[in-house]
């Protein structure tokens, strides 16, 4: 067995490098935009990925994120969720926001076409950030 772990390790030994650091899934702008202008316990309307990342870096609440990752519970309806999600970035009906009492949108700019006529906040080349 040593014979077998000594190359292994000195392999392993000579080819290592020091992990580079991980970015945020959406940028740095937008996580210092949702923590400087929505108030802590906000409610922000967006696609399901971004939804699901903004969760992680911001003390909000999200209307939807991939159903994968939240319980299906009546309460939660992930499904329903994302069903609204995709039918208000086709449509721009501001109303399905309204439903959730979403008082923030986030648009990223790769992923959707939304031309939105609300105030626009803060942008920058990917996201931008609205008040309903």
């Amino acid at each position: 067995a040593v014979l077998f772990v000594i190359p292994v390790a000195a392999h392993a030994s000579l080819e290592w490098s020091g992990r580079e650091p991980r970015r945020p899934a959406i940028s740095p702008g937008l996580v210092e935009a949702l923590n400087t202008y929505v108030p802590e316990g906000g409610t922000v309307f967006s696609d399901l990925e971004t939804s699901y990342r903004i969760g992680a870096y911001a003390p909000v609440y999200i209307v939807a994120a991939p159903p994968g990752h939240v319980a299906d519970t009546h309460e939660n309806r992930p499904y329903a969720r994302r069903r609204d999600v995709e039918q208000f970035f086709r449509s721009g009906d501001y109303h399905i926001t309204s439903r959730y009492g979403a008082g923030w949108l986030v648009v990223n700019g790769r992923r959707s076409r939304l031309e939105v006529d609300k105030p626009l906040v803060w942008a920058d080349s990917t996201y931008a950030l609205y008040r309903l």
